[in-house]
C-alpha cells in the first residue's frame, strides 16, 4: 500500500473514533438530563386549553417563569433560580408541546398566556411577576396584556 492510502486509513480510523467518543458523550448526557427531568417534583392542572405541566418551587411571592425554545419547566426554574434563592416562589410550566405538556388544538402565545392565567388560578394565585426567555418572551408579554393584575 500507498503511503497515502495508509493516512487515508488512520484519518478513517481516527474519524470513526471520534465518532464513537461523541456518541458515548451524548448517550450519557442524554441519560443525565433525563434523570434530572424525573428529579422534578411536576404537577397538572386541567384548563380550558388542556392539561399544563408545571414544577412550584419555593416560597414567597409568586413569579411564573416562561422557558424559551429547547426547554420546559426544567430551565424554567433553571432561569429563576436567583430568585428562588433570593425568597421568590416560582412556577415554572412548560409550553405547549414541551416536557410534560401536550401541543393543544391551539398552541399560539395568547392561549398559553390565557392556560398559564387558568393554571395560577387553579393554584390560589392572584398576582405573579411574569418573566420569560427566549420565546417564552411572546408568552410572557401576552400574560401581561391580556391578564395585567
Amino acid at each position: 500500500m500507498t503511503p497515502r492510502i495508509w493516512i487515508l486509513l488512520g484519518l478513517l480510523v481516527l474519524a470513526l473514533g471520534a465518532v464513537g467518543l461523541v456518541t458515548t458523550q451524548f448517550r450519557a448526557d442524554l441519560a443525565e438530563a433525563r434523570a434530572a427531568l424525573r428529579s422534578i417534583d411536576v404537577r397538572m392542572a386541567q384548563t380550558p386549553f388542556g392539561p399544563v405541566t408545571f414544577a412550584d418551587a419555593g416560597k414567597g411571592f409568586p413569579v411564573l417563569s416562561i422557558h424559551g425554545t429547547g426547554g420546559g419547566y426544567d430551565q424554567g426554574l433553571a432561569m429563576a433560580a436567583g430568585l428562588r434563592a433570593a425568597g421568590y416562589r416560582i412556577v415554572a410550566s412548560s409550553r405547549f408541546g414541551y416536557p410534560g405538556s401536550p401541543d393543544g388544538s391551539r398552541n399560539d402565545a395568547i392561549a398559553q398566556a390565557d392556560a398559564f392565567a387558568a393554571m395560577l388560578d387553579h393554584l390560589g394565585v392572584e398576582r405573579a411577576v411574569v418573566m420569560g426567555a427566549s420565546a417564552g418572551a411572546i408568552t410572557a408579554l401576552a400574560f401581561a396584556a391580556r391578564h395585567p393584575s
